[in-house]
């Protein structure tokens, strides 16, 4: 999906969301979310675009008071030490050196994304050297721009032009909880049992599970179940079986895998000295 080789690879959102329209045989609009963004339930089209007395609409997300704020002040989040946030105030900096400052904007980092295939040049276009610069970078970085931050605005103000789409703003902050829901998971089985019973009572369209894990193996034996679970009964056809880490195979099973070595330290003389082993 990158355009350049030596780009690649990158393990950067950042960097791939830019270049999103190159995937074959993309609809002129398509809906995107990153890998802690699931579907509860079954969803239609029209919970994405809709028509309005003739006219096309695009819903795009937004919410009120989460996120908000009026500058580039990256400084700041370096201080937190956030790259997350120092991109958002470096992306609307330069959303204000094209629209002019605007301190009501919102971005929300978790939603169903929807993308005007046709926006995609135009931004790459206006946003050329910030772009660029965000694709260099094998990993989140200080000064990278977010890409569907630049699309929404950029939409918002260009998107009947430039797309032959209008707009209606959906604001996550008058839906319920049987529509969206964000969750953190820790290390805290307790805590995640009673997500997981949340989610699965009240069926959401959409859920957030951000990773707050420490330690992968917690994550895996937690979530893989709860998540598989869910998945019951809407296989697609192009998925592909799931895999598992043999060695969590053989901790559910209780088999004792491969033999560990176990090593005892050499005793030490009066000075300090290592005395060899004996047998």
């Amino acid at each position: 999906m990158i355009s350049y080789r030596s780009l690649l690879p990158t393990f950067s959102s950042n960097v791939v969301e830019q270049s999103l329209h190159r995937i074959p045989g993309l609809t002129p609009i398509f809906a995107y979310w990153n890998d802690d963004y699931f579907l509860g339930r079954e969803v239609q089209p029209e919970d994405f675009v809709m028509s309005i007395a003739g006219q096309r609409y695009a819903l795009l997300f937004f919410t009120k008071g989460f996120i908000r704020f009026g500058d580039d002040n990256i400084e700041k989040a370096r201080q937190w030490k956030n790259k997350w946030y120092a991109t958002l105030f470096n992306t609307n900096g330069r959303l204000n050196d094209v629209f002019g400052q605007d301190k009501s904007r919102v971005h929300i980092c978790h939603a169903p994304y929807m993308f005007f295939k046709d926006a995609f040049e135009n931004i790459h276009s206006i946003w050329k050297d910030e772009l660029n610069l965000t694709a260099q970078h094998k990993f989140r970085t200080w000064n990278d721009v977010l890409f569907p931050y630049l699309h929404h605005y950029y939409v918002k103000h260009e998107g009947a032009s430039c797309c032959g789409f209008n707009f209606k703003e959906r604001s996550f902050s008058r839906w319920t909880t049987d529509q969206f829901q964000f969750h953190v998971l820790k290390d805290n089985r307790t805590s995640n049992e009673e997500v997981f019973r949340e989610i699965r009572t009240q069926r959401p369209s959409f859920y957030t599970l951000n990773d707050g894990f420490r330690h992968a193996q917690i994550g895996e034996l937690q979530l893989r179940p709860f998540l598989l679970s869910m998945n019951e009964g809407f296989k697609a056809s192009f998925e592909l079986p799931a895999y598992v880490d043999p060695s969590l195979k053989r901790a559910r099973s209780g088999g004792s895998g491969p033999p560990k070595r176990h090593f005892r330290p050499r005793e030490q003389n009066s000075k300090g000295n290592r005395q060899p082993r004996k047998g």
